[in-house]
C-alpha cells in the first residue's frame, strides 16, 4: 500500500501526547512518535510519523480521539498467498480494501445537500398562515370580569386550600354565595 499520513497542523493545539499517546501506542510499525528535540517541534509539531516505516494501516486515524490525523491510501499491490490455507488475515484485508476504494470514490466530490426536518417544517408554516380569531370588546370585557371574580376568590387562604386539596364541592358553595 503506497500513501501518505496527514497530520491537521492547524488543529495541533487539541493533541496531548504526554496524556493520550493513541497514535503512538497504537501503531504496529512504531512510526508515530513524539519530537523529542525543540528543533523537531518547531518542524513537525506534538506529534510526527515516520512515512518511511509506515504501511498506512489506518490505526493511527481510528485511534486519535480529535481527528487530527488522515492516512490517505493511494496504491494497493495484492499479492496473492503462495500456498492455499486459511488465513485469518484475508477478511480484514478485503474490508480495508473496499474501505479504500469506497473513499477513493468519493473523495473530491461535491456532497450533495439534502434538506432537514426544520427547512421542510418551514415550508409548512409559510404555506399555512391562518388568521388568529381576534376578541370581540364585549368578551374582552366579560373575560376581565371573571379575571377580577378568580382573583378575589384567590385572595382567600382557605380557597387556595380547598384547590391543593381538591375539594370542588367547597370551592363551588362559596362561587354561588358570591
Amino acid at each position: 500500500i503506497d500513501g501518505e499520513v496527514i497530520i491537521k497542523k492547524n488543529m495541533l493545539h487539541k493533541c496531548d501526547p504526554q496524556g493520550c499517546k493513541a497514535c503512538v501506542n497504537i501503531c504496529p510499525v512504531e512510526s508515530f512518535y513524539i519530537p523529542e528535540s525543540a528543533e523537531e517541534v518547531v518542524k513537525y509539531g506534538k506529534i510526527a510519523c515516520n512515512e518511511k516505516e509506515c504501511f498506512y494501516c489506518g490505526a493511527c486515524e481510528n485511534s486519535c480521539p480529535d481527528d487530527l490525523i488522515v492516512v490517505k491510501r493511494k496504491n494497493i499491490q495484492i499479492i496473492d498467498p503462495k500456498k492455499s490455507g486459511p488465513y485469518p488475515w484475508l477478511e480484514g484485508w478485503v474490508n480495508n480494501i473496499k474501505e479504500v476504494l469506497r473513499k477513493a470514490l468519493i473523495e473530491g466530490k461535491e456532497q450533495v445537500e439534502i434538506p432537514s426536518i426544520e427547512e421542510h417544517i418551514k415550508k409548512i408554516r409559510v404555506s399555512k398562515i391562518e388568521e388568529v380569531p381576534q376578541l370581540s370588546e364585549e368578551d374582552k370585557l366579560k373575560l376581565k370580569e371573571l379575571n377580577v371574580k378568580i382573583q378575589s376568590l384567590l385572595q382567600s387562604s382557605k380557597i387556595r386550600y380547598w384547590i391543593k386539596d381538591k375539594k370542588v364541592d367547597n370551592i363551588l358553595k362559596e362561587l354561588k354565595k358570591k
